[in-house]
């Protein structure tokens, strides 16, 4: 008899499909992380780091050696190892609860994608809370900067990031009543720097959310540029991007924030992963964690600064009900095996030896 079977009439296919899913991300984040955590242990080698273009100063500062890269390893090596759900069997809802997480976004799919996802929900609530913030005008703003494929990440960054400082000061001016510009006309918003690798060399680009007053029209006009791609530009915007950047690059999206699923659907590309890791091999990752140590790649401004979006906790997603079935699997031999099933309910969470049902895993 299946070691769920006694739950089987609360556990519903909502449950295994959601169960499924998120051991499939860990598992594919494992096997990814895995490889590159060898790769680290092949450059401990001063050589090899060398003939690959990496300061090996740098990259002791950044991995450790001896002891402290056995930790960050383990760390690496670790996370996901167990992981917690919660099925709220009366709204048929399931959760990722709480797990091992290593918390290294920038290096784990898996963690980015979790760290995403707590930030949406962070962001949903304080829309619940402060309804003003969903009577506004939103708009993606996508922003990348001229790169060549003979620059380094490091300059191609630093461009984008004169941009990005440029816009958070604009619009702080506006709140002393400082001159702005176009930018003043925005209240604030929050944003991510995304980086990719093509032939062209290293894409570093500005994912922005932002928000302005109801009543503020912008002069939007579609751009065709040289290879016949369309964008959508402004050209305050234009003027702004060549006099900080000497680019103009840019594409404007006015966003529906009509209902939850559409909120949901525009927080995608903002909150999603900074490394696009299914492009980026090997030694790109290793040249780009590097770069980017120590680095936050996502920030608010203006009116949603004080959302803290950018420190929400991996562990311990919200209780939605005070009953629920608890199952928690831990990973072995390239797959996830079945640990406990629990069934919890408010007044007996104090004795919970005694009261609720465990069954255990007899392997």
């Amino acid at each position: 008899m299946s070691i769920i079977s006694e739950h089987t009439h609360r556990l519903s296919n909502n449950f295994t499909e959601k169960v499924v899913k998120t051991q499939d991300i860990y598992l594919n984040s494992y096997t990814k992380k895995s490889a590159f955590v060898g790769f680290l242990k092949h450059l401990q080698d001063k050589e090899k780091a060398k003939k690959i273009g990496v300061d090996y100063d740098h990259f002791q500062e950044v991995f450790g050696t001896g002891k402290r890269f056995e930790n960050f390893k383990k760390n690496l090596d670790d996370c996901g190892s167990w992981l917690e759900f919660r099925h709220y069997y009366k709204k048929d809802v399931t959760k990722l609860h709480t797990g091992n997480f290593c918390k290294k976004d920038k290096l784990c799919p898996a963690c980015a994608v979790r760290r995403a996802y707590k930030q949406q929900q962070k962001f949903l609530k304080a829309l619940e809370v402060d309804k003003s913030l969903i009577n506004r005008n939103w708009y993606y703003i996508v922003i990348p900067v001229k790169h060549s494929r003979d620059e380094d990440i490091d300059i191609v960054y630093n461009r984008l990031d004169k941009v990005r400082k440029s816009i958070i000061k604009a619009i702080n001016n506006k709140k002393n009543g400082k001159k702005s510009g176009i930018w003043g006309q925005f209240d604030g918003g929050m944003g991510s720097i995304e980086v990719t690798k093509t032939h062209n060399g290293w894409n570093v680009h500005l994912n922005l959310l932002i928000n302005a007053p109801k009543g503020i029209k912008f002069n939007l006009k579609q751009v065709k540029n040289r290879k016949g791609q369309i964008s959508i530009q402004n050209k305050e915007i234009t003027q702004f991007l060549k006099r900080v950047a000497n680019s103009q690059m840019h594409n404007i999206s006015k966003l529906d924030f009509g209902t939850a699923e559409d909120i949901k659907s525009n927080l995608v590309e903002v909150l999603k992963y900074s490394f696009k890791f299914s492009s980026l091999n090997t030694v790109d990752l290793l040249k780009v964690y590097i770069a980017f140590y120590r680095k936050r790649l996502f920030f608010t401004f203006g009116n949603l600064w004080g959302l803290k979006l950018e420190n929400v906790e991996l562990e311990n997603d919200d209780v939605i009900d005070t009953e629920f079935i608890k199952v928690i699997y831990k990973r072995a031999f390239g797959s996830y095996e079945l640990q406990s099933v629990r069934e919890v309910k408010e007044e007996k969470r104090d004795a919970t030896d005694a009261a609720a049902l465990i069954i255990r895993c007899s392997c």
